[in-house]
């Protein structure tokens, strides 16, 4: 299972707990939950896990674009050095070889491909267990400060997702509409949409609601929901080569 869906099923705080273990240890990757009273405690409860995941990848991932930058400065160097010691030439040289006996290898291998076995096709491997969550609806959930959190409780949550946002790069849809966020909160979401778009993370399509300044809900769709109307275009135009 892959989809779950318990939208308007009267599920309150508690409920964030579990759905955050359920999607931690399966494969759910698309997750609709409008209509609920998750409320702040219990959205912080269902990504908590999430987040981790998200930020413990970006790490990876930083050190792997530290390793290659290293690796390519010591190429850069090795080159330097063997231009001045006439390596390069002999290095030609020998390429030309290699080159000659690869073309002698591959006429061979051509003539023998009729005789060979098919290939097998491979099979497609099943999809991750794990926090990965590719789009996630949390519309009309009572995410605000009306809670038992407190008026600060939607700041806090909020700066949650952002960091979901920043560093999930399987996130593409986040749907937090009919939530009293606020201001503050929606500037979190704009900020890790802002971050994304910098880093070029991927697309990841927002809703938040309406109640917020023009400015700060311009910015959300502008690095948000523009990302993804890129890629449709992309897509069309691959079709029409074809």
């Amino acid at each position: 299972m892959l989809s779950l869906s318990l939208c308007f099923c009267d599920l309150g705080v508690d409920s964030g707990k579990y759905l955050g273990h359920t999607v931690s240890t399966t494969a759910i990757r698309e997750l609709f939950l409008d209509g609920n009273e998750l409320q702040c405690e219990g959205a912080i409860e269902l990504i908590k896990l999430c987040v981790d995941q998200a930020e413990i990848e970006a790490y990876q991932r930083e050190e792997e674009e530290k390793k290659k930058t290293e690796e390519e400065e010591l190429k850069a160097e090795k080159d330097k050095q063997s231009k001045y010691d006439g390596i390069s030439g002999r290095d030609g040289s020998a390429s030309e070889k290699d080159d000659n006996s690869a073309s002698e290898k591959k006429g061979i291998k051509k003539k023998k491909k009729g005789k060979g076995k098919k290939k097998k096709k491979k099979s497609r491997s099943p999809p991750p267990v794990g926090p990965w969550l590719h789009k996630l609806h949390l519309a009309d959930n009572g995410i605000d400060g009306f809670g038992d959190g407190g008026s600060f409780a939607p700041i806090i949550c909020m700066r949650l997702f952002k960091k979901l946002i920043m560093n999930s790069k399987c996130l593409q849809e986040l749907d937090l509409e009919d939530n009293t966020i606020g201001e503050l909160g929606s500037r979190e979401i704009m900020d890790g949409l802002k971050y994304r778009k910098e880093i070029k993370l991927g697309g990841c399509k927002v809703r938040t609601t309406h109640t917020i300044t023009v400015d700060t809900f311009g910015s959300i769709i502008k690095f948000g929901n523009k990302v993804m109307k890129k890629g449709k275009r992309k897509r069309k135009k691959g079709k029409k080569k074809k």
